[in-house]
């Protein structure tokens, strides 16, 4: 039997069980859309301009932008904007060091020859953003991650001023995946339930 194989990175969600048959496993969108294109995956979550380099067959699903967050009294109090250097001039809080996230960050750290100094780390976005607010440090994590109602007030999101900030993300489909795929029904109920979980993220 074939077993549809999913991989992405970003948030967990409930999926219901009757599709217990499907593999799901994280990566960098690099890897998921090298996987994608090999046929290793059946459907995938990857950052657009990596999509659009893979030559995937892809659908736009949702802002993934990059801001940085922390408490209400700091150095984020009244700005619009910040650039990555000066975020990381202050204590931060990060992902752990094998996150995909985390990864492109401290890549674009080194490559501006900075050294962003991680107070703590988190397992999850959700603890991440919690830690920013009550003032462990600043983090720099997708806006939809910084969007909750219950900390209007008392979390400031400030953007980042870099043009790698700016992104979305494209549900992208397997080179070999086909209609007539057994897998394809479930591939397609994976498919409808991640645009139905991004338009609630999205608000």
């Amino acid at each position: 039997m074939h077993e549809p194989r999913a991989a992405g990175g970003g948030r967990r969600s409930c999926w219901p069980g009757r599709h217990s048959d499907v593999d799901v496993t994280l990566r960098r969108s690099v890897e998921t859309a090298r996987t994608l294109a090999d046929g290793g995956a059946d459907l995938g979550i990857v950052l657009d301009q990596v999509a659009a380099g893979q030559g995937l067959r892809a659908e736009p699903l949702c802002d993934d932008s990059l801001v940085v967050v922390g408490t209400g009294r700091g150095v984020l109090d009244g700005r619009d904007t910040i650039a990555f250097a000066e975020a990381a001039e202050h204590p931060m809080v990060g992902l752990a060091a094998s996150a995909p996230l985390q990864l492109s960050l401290d890549a674009q750290a080194a490559e501006a020859g900075l050294a962003p100094r991680y107070r703590t780390r988190a397992a999850d976005l959700g603890t991440v953003v919690a830690l920013a607010e009550a003032g462990a440090g600043l983090a720099v994590v997708p806006r939809r991650a910084a969007a909750v109602p219950s900390r209007a007030g008392r979390l400031q999101v400030v953007a980042l001023e870099e043009s790698w900030a700016r992104r979305g993300l494209s549900l992208c489909w397997g080179a070999a995946l086909e209609p007539s795929s057994p897998g394809w029904p479930a591939v397609q109920a994976l498919a409808d339930h991640i645009r139905s979980v991004s338009v609630t993220a999205e608000g």
